[in-house]
């Protein structure tokens, strides 16, 4: 858990509308709550070069923080075991027209080519919530709680607020309790993910290419912001543990243009997306303690979609895809909903929490991934 001492010492320091205070229509884009952050400018992208060695930050009592690896520093034999945890949500992301699409980062992460010995496990059938319905709201809590929709209670956009947070809390809450010396950080697109609660040191609610952009950063080692959202903050340097990003616009081209792999507009967002992947991607490799650490790459969505919508229980809305990378993931196709013991949207905590070496509550159902 951060506090603002982690700068001292450091070279440079379409669903129903949401209810509750925050405004939402369509899973549309938010326009975010925080302050304009140093290293980043909203709509571009921010520098990825790797820049300092980062600085693991203080906890808020300004006392202690995990030790930096030093570039090219890794453990006994060789082996990277420092832990890095990166998840992405994309919101209305088909897998066949995920398949459809032109995606270089996308395709290096599920084939395992994107780094030596880094390996990739992929279904695009995976499932998304079948006991609520299929839009952002009960979705959301599944992805980053693990639970089941009549487990956290959930059932769609209007009572997100209203979610068992208490029994199933958000998995970077789950990662903090654990080892409060973690950095953790929260970035959504969607206003009213901040009804979820979660610990994070850091949150914020921005756009998507904003975001992208807000998350390279982070991992670069280049980003700053002091006024968050709900008065969190990211002092420049910190070195990052854990991150999970929900990307918007996707959902957005399906409900203007069609949920469909022959969908041009939809699939032009599809690898927009991609793009702000490979940006993310090459952040994490210029990093200078990137030889020590093992990152894990968990990609799913909330939904599918039909038509110009969703929120029923066709094929269409609840096949979805399912990624997993890294160092230990064995390479191949996960199961595919159907199976018995088939891939869900709510499988990304306990693969998470487990890459992580945090115990998996026993009251989650999903399934740790590959």
């Amino acid at each position: 858990m951060l506090g603002l001492s982690a700068c001292l010492g450091l070279a440079a320091c379409g669903d129903d509308d949401a209810s509750g205070s925050a405004t939402a229509g369509n899973d549309a884009e938010s326009s975010g709550t925080g302050s304009t952050p140093t290293g980043i400018v909203p709509g571009t992208s921010s520098d990825t070069s790797g820049g300092e060695v980062m600085t693991s930050a203080a906890d808020s009592t300004g006392e202690g923080g995990s030790t930096t690896m030093a570039e090219g520093e890794t453990t006994e034999g060789g082996v990277p075991t420092v832990s890095k945890s990166l998840m992405i949500a994309v919101d209305g992301l088909r897998g066949d027209a995920l398949e459809s699409a032109n995606t270089p980062a996308f395709d290096s992460l599920i084939d395992g080519t994107w780094q030596p010995n880094y390996n990739g496990a992929y279904t695009a059938e995976a499932q998304c919530l079948t006991d609520a319905n299929s839009v952002s709201g009960p979705n959301h809590w599944s992805i980053m709680t693990g639970a089941t929709g009549s487990q956290h209670g959930v059932t769609g956009n209007g009572d997100v607020g209203a979610g068992d947070g208490e029994n199933f809390p958000h998995y970077l809450s789950l990662l903090e309790r654990d080892n409060a010396e973690l950095n953790t950080a929260y970035l959504f697109t969607w206003t009213p993910d901040v009804f979820i609660p979660c610990e994070a040191d850091y949150i914020f609610d921005g756009g998507d290419d904003d975001n992208a952009g807000r998350a390279a950063g982070i991992l670069s080692g280049t980003y700053e912001d002091l006024e968050g959202t709900l008065e969190t903050a990211w002092p420049m340097g910190t070195d990052v543990d854990a991150m999970f990003l929900f990307l918007d616009d996707v959902d957005g081209a399906g409900h203007g243009n069609g949920f469909a792999p022959d969908s041009p507009n939809y699939v032009s967002a599809i690898e927009e997306v991609d793009g702000q992947l490979g940006q993310i991607l090459t952040a994490i490799q210029s990093r200078p303690s990137f030889s020590a650490e093992s990152w894990q790459i968990v990609i799913t969505t909330d939904h599918g979609g039909i038509g110009f919508n969703h929120g029923g229980m066709t094929p269409e809305e609840l096949t979805i895809p399912f990624i997993v990378a890294g160092l230990d993931v064995e390479q191949g196709e996960l199961p595919a909903a159907i199976e018995e013991g088939g891939t869900r949207n709510f499988d990304t905590v306990p693969t998470a929490l487990q890459h992580m070496g945090v115990e998996i509550p026993a009251m989650l159902t999903g399934l740790p991934r590959g």
